[in-house]
């Protein structure tokens, strides 16, 4: 996890994926990733989930490369709550693993 410089360095020398955190410019970040990291010793990109996105941009995140979302829940009442989680995973439904 985590958003810094040498962040591609990192996860290639020490991770199997990276896992940032929803900022300004991170989904620039995330394509460049995709076009230049690979696992050591094949051609496969390095998986990302992205931590905190919003679920209007999901096709935004595709479009620079995100594999996963994670979605932040902030804690309400439980029938706001059960609303909340029933709309993501209904508008997600079709890209659901």
């Amino acid at each position: 996890m985590g958003n810094g410089p040498n962040v591609a360095k990192r996860v290639i020398a020490y991770g199997d994926e990276w896992i940032p955190m929803l900022r300004p410019h991170v989904l620039d970040h995330i394509t460049e990733f995709k076009k230049t990291a690979r696992k050591p010793g094949t051609d496969d990109p390095i998986p990302v989930t992205l931590f905190g996105g919003e679920l209007d941009d999901v096709d935004a995140y595709a479009a620079a490369g995100v594999d996963r979302v994670l979605f932040w829940v902030r804690p309400q009442d439980t029938p706001t709550m059960t609303t909340t989680v029933d709309r993501i995973a209904l508008r997600l439904s079709s890209r659901l693993e």
